[in-house]
């Protein structure tokens, strides 16, 4: 239940570095912001499958 917690709070702060990160990178590029969701959504199901892999 510990190593699911951690895995969950991983997931959780990777995400808001990535929301947070993201605004800035993509300033410089100029996308649209349905490209923006698409990314953040993207890294946030890499993030969680890869955990739930390692439990």
């Amino acid at each position: 239940m510990a190593a699911l917690a951690v895995a969950q709070f991983t997931v959780m702060l990777a995400a808001s570095i990535v929301n947070v990160a993201l605004r800035q990178i993509l300033a410089g590029i100029g996308p649209s912001e349905g490209v923006t969701t698409r990314v953040v959504n993207a890294d946030a199901l890499a993030l969680l499958s890869s955990d739930s892999f390692c439990l």
